[in-house]
């Protein structure tokens, strides 16, 4: 009878226990395919590396089909150095807010330990501070749902060795089990988080609530194409689904499972991501096939990243890599950064706040200054000045520049008071050597400055833009329109004024160089001539102008002319405009400033240059939507906007307003 009561416990045991992993494989499944919120805040600083989100982020992550968000944190940026080790409230306040933000739009969350550099130093001089951090952690999120699962810590490595590391974890999860005994924990591998790390991890085989964690950046050769921080100078390697390729991944998911089948644990590949610097197909196409492989072997996992160098989202744009968005969700953006591979400076007037702007401060120096938008202008403010013009530094990067091209740089700006200035063009690694540079002088009125010069260093070479305010003389200096323009591809056209009768009309094309007054004579449709002839009417030092037209209908007095004019100036620079002059009919659409409309399933796409804001109106006259647009080329207006009547949009810019009619179809 004891024998028998005895079996019947162990049966009960083995019943709960694999009840209990069940459980986890159950909540880790839950995680499905989600993303990284990186750059934010596990930056060095709070929005110090451009990504400063809002509650939009998390509703848009959510929107596109992802099932959770893993959020990366610096904690020992923002605890104190000495015991109690207290994590200074306003960023607890603040992960707190991105935590609660995802729960309340579906998301499963996990929240990790990230970046704590100094253990990877001297893990022994910081294992309290890190386990103090914990006990804070544990407290603050104590009474939140299953929904949060909580991630030891990230990549450890150097002096963080395998070993340590298989000490450090039982007593970070002793830690946040006082407080969490069931909450779903995270517990990664040593030596980078990578598969090298894995054989060498030991978990605890009675805590029934944990889930591995394997980061999987291979082909690392691809994934960190051009990557200076990882030290991967090689670029223009693609991911092409061969044979080779796909049997290389199967083997690394082989390795894996055999570890979770071995310890019973569920996997999570907490990162998975691919450079920009990789070409889209090859990006969309790696990812594409990762998560299928991941869905396979029953692996949740989260894409590196949403909107920084990995993104999948370009805040400066509002647009989405959709190629690689629909392989990891099947989902779609409103608008596709293809549209936009030809802009070289994103978020030039400032309209979608700062990203990917950052300032730089040499601490060693003293230096101190932050940065913030006033009214759709960068203000960087100078708290205290360095020793020299770059201890504070307004930085743009990383954009190309292509070898031997001409290029030239021009912006608006003005300051406080009278003081220097330096805008350069550097190298964004190594030495930062100097491209370019353009001293100034500012003062209270805003003044647009140019300045030309022709790059040539190899085309894989990283650039960036700075201005240097390390020895202003003034409290505040102000930055707008910002744009570097390649010389032999143009730069736009700020605006076009036109005035037509039947035979003649006149054009007045501005760009950032100066005008041109035109004259136009449309010749009627012939079988020999179909075109428009433009003489310069004044304006003649500038340049000379050189056009074409067609006339698009079989009469000019129910049809549209459209002309591209071409605009040399002085120095060499070239503008092409089209031109849509409508006829007599007055529901023509009559656009200008380089804009062209197009009606697809999905949105209404309208590229524009200089475009301020968009306003939508029924045929009644009723405001319907009012947007508010980055000066880029193309803008999307989602359809879902747009009634089944006729609408009338009005395009204002810097200082014109043009109203389009159209149907929706």
């Amino acid at each position: 009878m004891k024998k028998f009561l005895i079996i019947i416990s162990i049966l009960c045991f083995q019943s709960v226990q694999v009840f209990s992993q069940n459980y986890a494989f159950t909540m880790n499944k839950k995680l499905g395919m989600g993303i990284n919120l990186g750059n934010a805040y596990e930056a060095t600083g709070l929005g110090e590396w451009g990504v400063n989100p809002d509650s939009t982020y998390f509703a848009d992550i959510a929107k596109k089909g992802f099932a959770s968000i893993r959020i990366p944190a610096r904690w020992s940026a923002h605890a104190l150095e000495q015991a109690p080790y207290t994590v200074q409230s306003y960023f607890m306040d603040t992960i707190e807010w991105a935590v609660k933000q995802s729960l309340q739009q579906g998301l499963y969350v996990v929240l990790d330990m990230h970046h704590y550099e100094e253990m990877f130093e001297d893990p022994a001089a910081h294992k309290d501070r890190y386990l103090a951090i914990w006990e804070q952690i544990s407290a603050r999120f104590e009474n939140y749902s299953d929904s949060l699962y909580l991630e030891i810590f990230n990549e450890p490595h150097d002096n963080f060795t395998a070993t340590l590391w298989n000490e450090y974890l039982l007593e970070g999860l002793a830690t946040i089990r006082d407080k969490h005994p069931k909450r779903m924990v995270i517990i990664g591998t040593a030596e980078y988080g990578g598969i090298g790390g894995l054989q060498k991890l030991e978990i605890p085989s009675n805590d029934t609530c944990l889930i591995v964690t394997v980061h999987y950046y291979n082909p690392f050769n691809f994934t960190h194409q051009g990557a200076d921080f990882a030290g991967v100078t090689t670029t223009n390697v693609t991911w092409d689904s061969t044979a080779s390729q796909i049997n290389a991944v199967k083997n690394d998911m082989e390795i894996i499972k055999a570890y979770s089948q071995t310890k019973n644990v569920p996997i999570y590949i907490g990162e998975f991501g691919a450079i920009q610097n990789a070409d889209d197909t090859s990006r969309a196409r790696w990812a594409g096939h990762l998560r299928k492989v991941f869905a396979e072997y029953e692996f949740s996992a989260a894409y590196w990243e949403y909107c920084s160098g990995f993104g999948i989202y370009d805040a400066a744009l509002d647009c989405y890599y959709n190629s690689l968005l629909t392989a990891l969700t099947d989902s779609v953006g409103a608008c596709d950064c293809a549209m936009y591979d030809t802009i070289i400076v994103k978020n030039s007037k400032f309209e979608r706040g700062l990203n990917p702007w950052v300032v730089y401060k040499n601490a060693a120096s003293g230096a101190l200054a932050t940065v913030d938008t006033v009214n759709q202008e960068a203000r960087v403010e100078i708290i205290q000045n360095g020793t020299a013009e770059w201890h504070i530094q307004f930085v743009y990067g990383t954009f190309p520049l292509t070898y031997g091209s001409t290029y030239t740089l021009v912006f608006d700006a003005y300051a406080s008071s009278e003081t220097p200035l330096t805008a350069q063009i550097s190298y964004n690694g190594g030495t930062y050597a100097v491209i370019h540079d353009n001293k100034i002088s500012l003062n209270t009125t805003k003044q647009t400055f140019s300045s030309t010069f022709t790059f040539e260093s190899p085309s894989e070479a990283k650039t960036r833009m700075v201005f240097e305010c390390g020895l202003a003389e003034a409290q505040y200096l102000y930055f707008d329109n910002v744009h570097v323009y390649e010389i032999e591809k143009g730069i736009p056209v700020e605006s076009i004024t036109i005035e037509h009768s039947q035979g003649t009309g006149t054009a007045e094309i501005t760009t950032k160089q100066g005008s041109l007054q035109l004259s136009a004579i449309v010749e009627p449709l012939t079988a020999s001539s179909n075109k428009v002839v433009w003489t310069i009417t004044s304006g003649s030092q500038l340049a000379t102008i050189d056009t074409t037209g067609l006339l698009t209908a079989t009469g000019y007095g129910n049809g549209t002319v459209k002309v591209q004019a071409l605009a040399f100036d002085g120095s060499g620079i070239k503008a092409t405009k089209n031109i849509y002059i409508s006829g007599q009919t007055s529901d023509i659409v009559d656009i200008t400033k380089n804009c062209t409309i197009h009606i697809q399933e999905t949105i209404l796409s309208i590229p524009c240059s200089y475009l301020y804001s968009i306003e939508i109106y029924s045929i009644t006259g009723q405001l319907q939507k009012s947007m508010q647009f980055s000066p880029t080329q193309t803008v999307c207006i989602p359809y879902s906007y747009l009634t089944d009547n006729l609408n009338v949009i009005k395009i204002k810019g810097d200082s014109y307003a043009e109203t389009v009619k159209f149907l929706k179809k």
